[in-house]
């Protein structure tokens, strides 16, 4: 019996002793390999312009309103529909490719946050005949592909059914890439 213990204690400190020293080995090396990652952006080959479309036209509640940033990068767009039955903001802005780009970019919407008010039936952004549903969050709709020097229309489509004003707001994305073999994350 008592050589069994004997033996049990010198497995549990070989034990010990293996497991201290495996965790020294692996915490005390660290091998760091260089590499150079260099960042050189260009002019944005893709952008939102308003010209020639209903942005700043009348609304049901006052004005199409279509803000975009400095670069036409972002856009803001607020519209004022009916509370009930179906509005539809035919062609309130544009996305274009400028014609000094030398390739074909294909395109995305994904859906950041969804309108959720349940006064909300149904909501869609309309790139050219793509229809990307803005009540499924997360959802990336691929919209086809752009040529140096095209535009496609972007409308909005909302079927609200409530008997009192109100508002909600979706978060989305306009996604662009020279590739088409894989989508977006």
């Amino acid at each position: 019996m008592n050589k069994i213990r004997n033996y049990m204690k010198e497995l549990v400190v070989l034990t010990i002793l293996l497991a201290a020293a495996t965790s020294m080995v692996n915490a005390a090396v660290f091998v760091y390999y260089p590499i150079e990652i260099t960042a050189q952006w260009v002019r944005r080959p893709i952008y939102f312009d308003t010209a020639g479309t209903n942005a700043g036209g009348p609304d049901i509640g006052g004005t199409i309103t279509v803000s975009l940033s400095e670069e036409d990068t972002s856009a803001s767009i607020t519209v004022n529909p009916s509370r009930r039955g179906t509005t539809l903001y035919h062609n309130i802005m544009k996305i274009k490719c400028d014609s000094n780009e030398g390739r074909t970019y294909y395109l995305w919407i994904k859906v950041n946050t969804a309108f959720d008010e349940g006064a909300i039936d149904q909501a869609y952004l309309i790139v050219g005949s793509a229809q990307v549903n803005l009540k499924a969050t997360g959802s990336v709709v691929g919209i086809g592909s752009i040529n140096p020097g095209g535009e496609l229309s972007v409308s909005l489509r909302l079927k609200i059914s409530s008997t009192t004003t109100g508002s909600d707001s979706a978060s989305i994305e306009l996604v662009y890439s020279p590739q088409s073999t894989e989508s977006p994350p």
